[in-house]
């Protein structure tokens, strides 16, 4: 790795990236384990057998639903011992994991297993740039090369593999815990994401659609009623289709908002399921998920989801015309045909 890379210039360090996410990950757990413990310990039986807002939120929030249910049904003391015993037999579980998994990691090591990635420093930034230049060209300039056959323009590889050059994440913005999860592993996931998502966006279509025929059938009603009964009408009947037509308008845009809420709330709840190995590249891609299925939910669904304009056929009149003339004795007069 560091041979193919220094003829770019002067490597100051370089690494393969190891399989280590499943040892931090555990690790994370089990901190906010022991750390709940901690708080439990902080607050007395009196302390949360307080019905107050902010003990009723803390319960949930912190300590989980099932806590919150048996210290309402059981009590408060029998919930924290139940808690407490639940705690310890998960950390020691957790232990046992990660003594496994540091035994895992080591051994990846020591037979050269990783995720297939690297991280490499070199000691000025305009070496980096020359491997940023050699590596990442411009697809129209590659292309035209490829196609007059010139060879030279292929990207130099890597023990016959081609490679993907790009800046490193700050050191913060690197998720170490999600380094077990490459490859096609992790394309699987962002696919089963996303494709929750267009069910949603799929389910919250046939919902307008559904909505967009009612309406339709309901202002049919409502015009055919108020031209036939312009006479005679009962004016509850006549409110009552009114309101029908409005109360789906309504509807529909509530339709529009709560899916886009429920959208919002899976992808929230799926972005630890991808698995992205920055925080910039998981704030980026849920961005440009959200936007482009708000987009379709609040544009295009609604104006596909719209019926064509009718067409008004003409109906012959059975009406007669009237035609007015004025007769010699200077009188008006009516003549029917």
């Amino acid at each position: 790795l560091t041979d193919f890379f220094r003829h770019y210039g002067s490597i100051y360090w370089s690494t393969p990236v190891p399989r280590i996410g499943s040892v931090i990950a555990k690790k994370t757990e089990l901190e906010m384990l022991l750390e709940m413990e901690r708080e439990i310990g902080h607050h007395s039986k009196e302390t949360l057998n307080t019905v107050t807002v902010s003990g009723i939120l803390f319960m949930l929030a912190y300590l989980g639903l099932p806590f919150f249910l048996r210290a309402t049904f059981t009590g408060v003391e029998k919930a924290i011992e139940a808690k407490k015993a639940w705690i310890k037999s998960r950390t020691a579980v957790l232990r046992k994991k990660i003594e496994k998994a540091q035994e895992k990691a080591v051994e990846d090591v020591e037979n050269h297993r990783n995720t297939g990635q690297a991280l490499v420093t070199y000691s000025y930034e305009n070496f980096a740039k020359n491997a940023f230049n050699d590596q990442n060209r411009p697809v129209a300039k590659a292309v035209s090369k490829y196609t007059t056959c010139n060879l030279v323009s292929r990207y130099p590889k890597l023990q016959g593999r081609g490679l993907k050059v790009h800046r490193a994440p700050e050191p913060s913005d690197f998720r170490w815990e999600n380094t077990n999860t490459f490859g096609s592993n992790r394309k699987v996931r962002i696919l089963i994401s996303t494709s929750l998502t267009l069910l949603v966006l799929a389910a919250g279509a046939l919902i307008q659609l559904q909505l967009e025929i009612w309406k339709a059938d309901a202002i049919n009603d409502f015009s055919e009623y108020k031209v036939a009964s312009a006479d005679a009408r009962d004016d509850n009947e006549f409110l009552l289709k009114q309101l029908r037509v409005r109360s789906l308008s309504t509807t529909s845009s509530f339709v529009i908002v709560i899916v886009n809420m429920v959208m919002h709330v899976i992808a929230g709840a799926l972005y630890r399921f991808e698995r992205w190995h920055s925080w910039s590249d998981t704030e980026k891609y849920l961005l440009l998920k959200l936007s482009t299925a708000y987009f379709l939910n609040t544009s295009v669904i609604p104006l596909l989801a719209s019926p064509p304009e009718r067409i008004f056929q003409k109906r012959s009149v059975s009406s007669a015309a009237a035609v007015t003339t004025v007769v010699p004795s200077g009188d008006w007069a009516m003549c029917s045909t």
